[in-house]
């Protein structure tokens, strides 16, 4: 049984089974420095961090890896050992640099080599890389997002104020949803009340949304005095602009003795990207390929349209940590709906 040392692979040639090298020492991966953009402001206490202005996150500067190698190598053979390795690695870039210790993840960066002979029969190689500053996984994440049940909720407005008296005007509550309504279609608010209410006659009430943007929209509506729960697409928006992705706060104004809710249905994925932002790719599989549906998903609150077939939308970013997408419907002719994104970690 053959026993191959710890070493590292420079676009799938190895430094022990290929070149010879033993590592003498763990990987050194050092760390890469944040891009930073601090302005002093003359005349005032402290600066003004503008690191994240533009992008909305951190940066970073290229990092150094050094690994560090010996080698056993007769004084006559060294020079052709020595010129072996250096026109493999010296000065070129490689694109795959994956450490033994950690096969699922790949570096990228141009290399430096540096001998030392430290013996007649003994070198010690430097292996200096110039590296991109995140590893990058070697399998791309695959997500199946017409796999899942489609879900639906009642996420409750306010407090419940059912013990109110039936005919007292009363703010019944508001809620917060800082990541957006996840769909557009399949959403609703539900006002309902116990049995023998009575509501007034035909008293005309409102719902208020604040969307992301800031901009406040009222829809009136009218409580029925037959049954027990009125229920209000929010479709009815519609004419008043709203982007229900982009939803924040919905407000409802009521009557005593009624509960309010929001009914929501969908398909959610909830998933966590390593640390990298990255743009994924997607593919949508039709099974009637001469007249395919496209898909309305919401990203991290945001509502995009994926078409058929394969696409990038550079407006769809995956941050790092966790990610959720809703998929409001699926047409009856998808067959299949995946996205396929690289993750990156420092």
């Amino acid at each position: 049984m053959s026993f191959t040392p710890q070493g590292v692979s420079f676009d799938g040639k190895h430094s022990y089974t290929d070149f010879g090298l033993w590592m003498m020492s763990r990987p050194d991966l050092g760390s890469p420095t944040p891009k930073l953009s601090i302005v002093d402001i003359p005349g005032a206490d402290g600066n003004i961090d503008l690191t994240e202005a533009n992008t909305g996150e951190v940066k970073y500067n290229n990092r150094t890896i050094t690994l560090s190698f010996g080698a056993v190598v007769e004084q006559d053979e060294q020079e052709e050992f020595r010129t072996n390795i250096m026109n493999a690695l010296h000065g070129k870039r490689i694109s795959k640099i994956v450490l033994d210790e950690d096969p699922e993840w790949y570096w990228t960066g141009r290399a430096s080599v540096t001998f030392d002979q430290v013996r007649s029969w003994r070198l010690n190689c430097t292996v200096t890389i110039d590296a991109s500053p995140y590893a990058m996984s070697v399998s791309k994440t695959i997500k199946h997002l017409t796999v899942g049940t489609a879900t639906t909720q009642n996420i409750q407005i306010g407090n419940d104020v059912s013990t109110k008296e039936w005919n007292t005007d009363i703010r019944l509550g508001t809620k917060d949803f800082p990541d957006g309504l996840p769909t557009a279609s399949q959403q609703n608010l539900i006002i309902t009340w116990p049995d023998g209410a009575t509501l007034g006659i035909l008293a005309s009430k409102t719902i208020q949304v604040i969307d992301a943007d800031g901009n406040f929209h009222t829809h009136t509506f009218t409580l029925p005095q037959t049954d027990n729960t009125v229920t209000i697409p929010f479709s009815t928006l519609t004419s008043d602009g709203v982007d229900v992705a982009k939803v924040y706060r919905i407000l409802v104004s009521g009557i005593g003795g009624c509960v309010a809710s929001v009914k929501t249905t969908s398909i959610k994925h909830t998933f966590r990207n390593a640390k990298k932002s990255v743009i994924p790719e997607f593919g949508l599989v039709s099974s009637t390929p001469s007249n395919p549906s496209s898909v309305t998903i919401v990203v991290n609150g945001v509502e995009f349209v994926i078409p058929p077939g394969n696409s990038q939308n550079h407006d769809i970013v995956l941050v790092g940590g966790e990610n959720t997408i809703y998929i409001n419907s699926l047409p009856a002719d998808v067959a299949e709906l995946t996205m396929v994104f690289q993750e990156g970690k420092l």
